[in-house]
């Protein structure tokens, strides 16, 4: 096979969703510094992982419901 060998680019930790909460935004926006749904698709990310923050009153259990 000839030409640009094609590759996924993986990306295993994103901490935008956090800031978007807090702060507000959205991915269709293009912030300063972060990544959004152009960056992604212009940078040939194939899988993003994103981080979720649930805080210390957050234990074990409690914490996933906390983030869904």
């Amino acid at each position: 096979m000839r030409g640009k060998p094609q590759y996924m680019v993986i990306d295993a930790h994103c901490d935008v969703l956090y800031q978007l909460e807090t702060k507000g935004g959205s991915l269709k926006e293009r912030p300063q510094g972060q990544l959004d749904l152009y960056r992604l698709k212009a940078g040939g990310v194939g899988a993003q992982f994103f981080a979720l923050y649930t805080g210390a009153p957050h234990r074990a259990l409690r914490a996933l419901p906390s983030v869904l």
